[in-house]
């Protein structure tokens, strides 16, 4: 009886050297038996908060069966285990396990596996790679506090009114177990206007992007302006998108807005704007102030909520900014 053994290359890049390590950044080598991939996934604002590791095997009649591994950090082992498998082994290894981290920017990772398949028996002797450094979290913040600037600059120069950031992380997220690694906290004083988050998104226009779509709404119903104002008319705003300022009329930048408008005093019973990524909208009325009213009030095909659609509506108790709030809102009989 003939055992084959194949060694899959191991990702230690050639020298000693600990600078010659790989980083854990969608790196891939592959053999003629098959291929390992190692990539460093974020979450929660943590840049390098898991490393994914994986082998595939050529050979799909090889796959299923028993794989053994060994994760070590700077040559201490945290972890061996064994496990069944019908598909390629494919594991991620969490930075903040049990109460503390496993591994910091820069430590040396390595995985060794093997996996019986028949005669032959395929090892990973040493998969070594390197946790990239943390720079990409300053640079996260970099993009994010950019981002912020644009929008506060559409708001400034549209509406006339301060916007406050603060990239401070609050003492009660720094106490937490996986603190966020960049924050944006941003604020319209006048309008009591406050959202504080670590954006998911990666460019400065998709940061604008997505503290637009959290304050948007506020801004209107507390301002009583159409903001963005769209350049063709009408009282329906702009619409944040990943790219810019969205209108029938076509696209503005985030940074490169310049107007609001009063909303049309003669319209009335239609919905005077409609925003669709937070799902709240106004009804103009003549009986008093404009009544605000969210998808959750309104009774009908919610793809009939457009601006100038006619609608009809209960009011209920309290306010929602400068308008009045709906218990009820359905669309006009013809």
């Amino acid at each position: 009886m003939t055992l084959t053994i194949a060694l899959i290359t191991s990702v230690l890049a050639s020298g000693t050297a600990q600078a010659s390590y790989q980083p854990c950044t969608n790196y891939r080598v592959t053999t003629q038996w098959g291929r390992v991939e190692v990539d460093t996934r974020p979450a929660d604002g943590d840049s390098i908060s898991n490393v994914a590791w994986a082998m595939f095997l050529n050979n799909i009649a090889d796959i299923p069966g028993r794989y053994d591994y060994q994760v070590l950090v700077n040559g201490k082992s945290i972890l061996t285990d064994t496990i069944q498998k019908e598909d390629n082994l494919h594991i991620t290894i969490p930075r903040y396990q049990m109460g503390h981290y496993v591994y910091e920017s820069g430590d040396e990772i390595h995985v060794i596996a093997s996996h019986a398949a028949g005669k032959v028996l395929y090892v990973i002797p040493s998969t070594v790679a390197r946790s990239p450094i943390r720079q990409d979290s300053y640079m996260d913040q970099e993009i994010s506090r950019r981002g912020a600037d644009l929008l506060a600059s559409d708001i400034e120069s549209a509406l006339g009114l301060e916007v406050h950031i603060d990239e401070t992380i609050p003492e009660r997220l720094r106490r937490q177990p996986s603190p966020p690694s960049w924050w944006i906290e941003f604020t319209i004083p006048a309008l009591n206007v406050l959202v504080g988050c670590t954006p998911g998104e990666h460019t400065p226009s998709g940061v604008a992007c997505e503290l637009a779509r959290r304050i948007h709404d506020d801004v209107l119903s507390r301002s009583g302006k159409v903001w963005p104002a769209d350049p063709e008319g009408g009282d329906q705003p702009l619409l944040p998108t990943y790219d810019g300022w969205h209108g029938p009329g076509g696209l503005i930048p985030y940074g490169q807005v310049k107007a609001a408008k009063d909303p049309d005093p003669n319209l009335d019973g239609v919905v005077r704007w409609w925003l669709p990524h937070s799902y709240d909208g106004l009804i103009a009325s003549h009986s008093g102030d404009d009544v605000w009213f969210s998808i959750w009030h309104y009774q009908g095909d919610v793809q009939r909520i457009t601006p100038g659609s006619p609608v009809t509506w209960l009011i209920s108790e309290g306010r929602h900014g400068k308008y009045r709030k709906a218990s009820e809102v359905r669309p006009a009989q013809p």
